[in-house]
């Protein structure tokens, strides 16, 4: 569907150069078949009445209708800063950009991490098993020192371990080395 939507846009006469055309791509798919969608079943979940302000179809059309360089020219988002510019704070607009993802760091260094320890620490574990424990012992240290931060890999090991819980029978398993 994204392929043949985008040979569509890229050989219209308006839409040859490739930024556009992978723009006007994600406007026919990934916005309405993925990521509107998703908005909109989380805020149905919670009877959460929500408006994408971005979305409306007259700033649509006309960010549609922007051509590559000045897409490309004065870094990303120049036009919303310069736009807002005297409505908004000077630290709204120097922040590191921020994503939605869950704070599972945070949770496994703190109330979390009870849980983590009891079910990786457990002497009968997949973990303690399969994997030399004073690795991901070192992981889980680092990580909720703060030095280094290993949320993918804990939260792997944890739902590895839950599921191992769940649907295998335990058994001895030799440490790989």
């Amino acid at each position: 569907m994204v392929a043949e939507a985008y040979e569509m846009v890229r050989n219209d006469k308006i839409h040859r150069d490739r930024l556009q055309a992978a723009l006007a791509t994600d406007r026919v798919t990934y916005l309405p078949e993925d990521l509107l969608t998703k908005l909109d079943r989380a805020c149905m979940l919670h009877a959460l009445e929500v408006r994408s302000p971005f979305m409306d179809h007259e700033l649509v059309r006309m960010a549609a209708g922007l051509s590559t360089r000045q897409l490309l020219s004065g870094g990303p988002k120049r036009m919303l800063r310069k736009a807002f510019a005297r409505q908004l704070p000077d630290f709204v607009f120097r922040r590191k950009k921020m994503g939605f993802a869950v704070p599972v760091g945070e949770w496994l260094r703190q109330s979390l991490r009870p849980m983590m320890m009891d079910l990786l620490g457990s002497g009968d574990s997949f973990a303690s098993n399969l994997f030399q424990e004073p690795i991901w012992r070192a992981m889980i240290d680092q990580h909720c020192d703060g030095g280094v931060d290993h949320s993918q890999r804990l939260y792997a090991l944890v739902m590895l371990e839950l599921w191992w819980r769940s649907h295998l029978s335990y058994r001895a398993l030799p440490v790989l080395e």
